[in-house]
């Protein structure tokens, strides 16, 4: 992982000013937000997406420390020395800040500390046991309220405990019945140093997830003799998807983002032992070359199309989603419709497969498993170069994207038909596209680019399409 940096460089002024920020925060809190801190992280927040004029002042009771809170930057006075003192700091890092302030409160409200809320009835908890790990990388551009450092153990290192296991859980996360080898394990908003809110962390390689007789249930590294290790990530695999998601990123495509690499240094059998890698290779349940990592991801929600083929509470994870966006776009929520998102997703996915194309990449594994219901893209370990390829593989490739992508929307459009069945889309069931069909088609267009690129429609119509 050399084309990352491991750790960010503390910086004492910052820290100085984050501590001055925070007390001030916590003696106001009570008077301004009603001793809720979210009020004030979703005031910020807006402030940072240029959604809140100029900004904000919070001044202590005795008016001698004041913040004045900027679009990008955040301005701290303090006159309590015989000095007066000023410290600027990023208005991302003062979210930071707030979204762990947030964090704290609410954890001190609750009884354990994954005490997680579903947003659905078919994400299921399961007992889950902390394993020897370390941490090899931390992604330097986020501002999360995990304690994550390099060459260090953390506690988001977890496996699921397999069913049939006596072992006693460390902490609970939640499954959903087509997440095969990822769990979520916190919920909580927290930024990256653009001001993107994120808000489910999950972990990729955590074990075996698998539903039997409609109960979901752990079943450790899985050693079935033809999903041999199914359950968990090797390290080239979380790599590639690592490279190539920050890559994108950087382009402006919306994705899922990784935290942190961990490397398992305990797994959990099929019967919940803890045993090495070593051991686990000798044993012939991982090949050789096999270096089992967990790949921590930060998603806005991690619920993705395919789920509500599996969910009966697809109404559910639909609002949250539509409750998310609306959130970051700044939108009331009860101002965005069901259509409004349709129309939404599917600009955001055009622009996504645009932006991907014209790097001259496809993304490899582009279906209903591999977009969230908020629109970002999952796993990049499959992401194709075609540079150096002639303009005919090019166009078959973007083309073959462009009708999956198709097949995403237009499957989004008929879950959110069946769970709003007033919104009157009626293509389902007749087979002739109505109005919603034909405006969610053409803002998949528009994101594209306001058609098809040439590369596409000479596939699609011969050499002679433009004559």
């Amino acid at each position: 992982m050399s084309d990352y940096e491991r750790t960010a460089a503390p910086d004492p002024e910052l820290e100085e000013g984050l501590r001055i920020a925070e007390e001030i925060i916590q003696e106001n809190v009570g008077q301004i937000y009603h001793n809720d801190p979210s009020k004030l992280a979703g005031e910020l927040d807006q402030v940072i997406r240029g959604e809140h004029g100029e900004g904000f002042i919070i001044e202590d009771e005795g008016e001698l420390r004041s913040l004045s809170v900027g679009k990008d930057q955040t301005t701290i006075r303090d006159e309590t020395g015989p000095e007066t003192q000023f410290y600027n700091v990023p208005s991302v890092s003062l979210s930071s800040l707030v979204h762990q302030i947030t964090h704290d409160s609410q954890e001190s409200r609750k009884p354990g500390f994954n005490e997680l809320q579903a947003v659905s009835e078919n994400e299921k908890p399961l007992e889950a046991v902390r394993v020897d790990n370390r941490v090899t990388w931390v992604n330097p551009d986020f501002n999360h309220p995990f304690n994550l450092h390099v060459d260090e153990p953390t506690p988001l290192g977890v496996m699921v405990k397999p069913h049939i296991s006596d072992l006693e859980k460390d902490t609970t996360v939640l499954g959903l019945f087509n997440h095969r080898r990822s769990v979520l394990l916190e919920r909580v908003q927290f930024t990256d140093k653009q001001g993107v809110v994120y808000r489910d962390i999950d972990s990729k390689g955590s074990g075996f997830v698998l539903p039997v007789d409609g109960v979901l249930k752990g079943h450790g590294t899985n050693t079935w003799e033809v999903t041999r290790g199914r359950g968990l990530l090797n390290l080239d695999k979380a790599e590639r998807d690592l490279q190539n998601g920050e890559a994108f990123y950087k382009a402006g495509i919306r994705t899922v983002r990784t935290l942190a690499i961990v490397e398992l240094n305990e797994l959990l059998d099929d019967e919940g032992n803890k045993i090495t890698p070593n051991e686990a290779k000798s044993r012939g349940l991982i090949d050789d070359r096999f270096s089992p990592v967990l790949e921590l991801r930060a998603f806005g929600t991690r619920a993705r199309m395919r789920d509500l083929l599996f969910d009966s509470d697809g109404e559910g994870l639909i609002k949250d989603a539509i409750s998310l966006v609306a959130a970051e776009i700044g939108v009331e929520p009860d101002e965005f419709s069901p259509e409004d998102y349709l129309i939404w997703f599917a600009k955001t996915l055009g622009e996504n497969m645009r932006k991907i194309h014209e790097l001259g990449y496809v993304h490899g594994s582009l279906h209903e498993g591999n977009v969230t219901l908020d629109c970002r893209l999952v796993d990049f370990d499959g992401v194709r170069s075609l540079s150096g390829g002639d303009d005919d593989t090019k166009a078959k490739y973007f083309y073959a994207e462009s009708k999956a992508s198709h097949i995403v929307w237009d499957a989004l459009r008929e879950s959110v038909a069946t769970a709003f069945p007033n919104i009157g889309s009626s293509y389902a069931k007749t087979g002739v596209k109505d109005e919603l069909h034909e405006s969610i088609e053409n803002a998949f267009e528009q994101g594209y680019g306001g058609g098809r690129d040439q590369l596409l429609d000479r596939y699609i119509y011969g050499e002679d399409w433009n004559d």
